[in-house]
């Protein structure tokens, strides 16, 4: 489900980026920062602070790309990610993460993520990968 107290994108559809993207962590402060800097680039955005809303959004909301927290409460984001590819095996996701462990990100790329960040990370690298997958 769609956080109902999640800011709405004030981008036009003339925007130079046209994309629609869910924005999936635990961490308010980290969905707020994502989504300004997307939105300030055009994106339309959407959060959700858990595996479950991420999965029910991705359902009602058809975003063009995901990123997607990797360590959250409840189901986490591989098992989110399982689901939302279980659902649309096209889906562009991008997974977001503190842990650097080789074994993680292996993980997330075999489960159908196109690309990993590694927080912290500075705004260049997520436009970058958020560019990269809608170019998918």
């Amino acid at each position: 489900m769609n956080r109902s107290d999640a800011p709405e994108a004030t981008a036009n559809s003339d925007s130079a980026h046209p994309g629609q993207i869910l924005i999936v962590d635990d961490e308010r402060g980290l969905l707020d920062v994502l989504s300004r800097l997307l939105e300030d680039e055009g994106y339309h955005t959407r959060q959700a602070a858990s595996g479950e809303e991420a999965v029910e959004a991705y359902q009602s909301y058809g975003p063009d790309a995901v990123l997607l927290d990797v360590s959250m409460p409840g189901m986490d984001g591989l098992g989110a990610l399982r689901k939302i590819r279980s659902l649309d095996s096209d889906a562009r996701v991008a997974m977001l993460s503190g842990v650097s462990k080789q074994a993680v990100i292996r993980n997330a790329i075999e489960s159908g993520a196109r690309d990993f960040i590694l927080k912290p990370f500075d705004a260049d690298q997520v436009l970058t990968t958020v560019a990269d997958l809608l170019a998918a």
